[in-house]
């Protein structure tokens, strides 16, 4: 009876001793997520073999809130490296799902980086225009030619719109839609890029216009322009159209690395 105790004893040691070595243990799936976090965290993408990361019991001690975060310790994760550490084939599908991992959180990465940097290029893409929509000429005034001058946002491409209409009785001459860039550089009339502009029909049919200017220069303060201009030389004539729908937009030029580089460093910060 009492040999039957003491192996009663024996076996409850047993138990209770793989069981507290069990506690110890950090489940497999847990190793994965904090080692892709170490992995992370040291930056160490760009190394070749991914075991020499860990093997370095500084750097375990280094990352000890990494695996503090998942609720185990230094000696549990010192301990679990070690066990698995002993089976070559687990440690290597361990390593194999760390790698798996780390592609799913760079392809996330990249996504989002994405999805963040299409809404930047959206939010810019909303209309600039600050004057009234619609225009009616003569109403409007006699010879009215809609002019604006607008800030810049910054280099890019900055488009204006607008859906016009020439009447046939309109005595304009060389209608168009112009723009061009300013800034002050102390001269008379400041320093202004060469106008761009796109000739208006007229046969009464509404259309839309449109002029994309491309802007390199960090000097440039303004944008500037008319939406119904003329060319005439006397300022007694007949003039008859209209303009609505009016928008003025801007898209940054993101092949740019100077650019990019801008962005990307505002998304770090969101």
């Amino acid at each position: 009876m009492i040999v039957k105790n003491k192996y009663v004893g024996l076996i409850l040691f047993l138990i209770l001793l793989l069981s507290c070595t069990s506690r110890k243990i950090i489940p497999e799936k847990d190793m994965v997520s904090i080692l892709a976090k170490v992995y992370i965290t040291d930056a160490t993408v760009i190394k070749s073999d991914l075991r020499n990361t860990f093997f370095d019991k500084d750097t375990i001690d280094y990352y000890a809130k990494i695996y503090q975060k998942y609720g185990y310790t230094a000696a549990q994760f010192d301990t679990s490296f070690n066990y698995y550490s002993r089976d070559p084939k687990k440690l290597d599908a361990i390593y194999d799902k760390v790698i798996f991992e780390l592609s799913k959180m760079e392809t996330k990465a990249m996504a989002e980086n994405v999805v963040k940097i299409d809404s930047v290029v959206k939010d810019t893409l909303k209309n600039l225009w600050t004057l009234k929509s619609h225009w009616e000429v003569p109403s409007d005034g006699a010879i009215n030619p809609v002019e604006f001058e607008l800030p810049v946002i910054g280099e890019g491409v900055y488009s204006v719109s607008a859906d016009i209409t020439v009447y046939t009785d309109d005595e304009s001459v060389n209608p168009s839609i112009t723009a061009y860039f300013f800034f002050d550089d102390k001269s008379k009339n400041g320093n202004i890029s060469v106008y761009t502009l796109k000739d208006l029909i007229k046969d009464g049919k509404q259309r839309n216009y449109r002029i994309d200017l491309k802007l390199t220069s960090s000097l440039v303060t303004n944008l500037r322009g008319f939406i119904l201009d003329h060319h005439n030389s006397d300022p007694k004539f007949k003039k008859h159209c209209s303009a609505s729908n009016i928008k003025v937009t801007f898209k940054p030029f993101l092949e740019n690395k100077k650019v990019k580089k801008q962005i990307m460093h505002k998304l770090k910060r969101i």
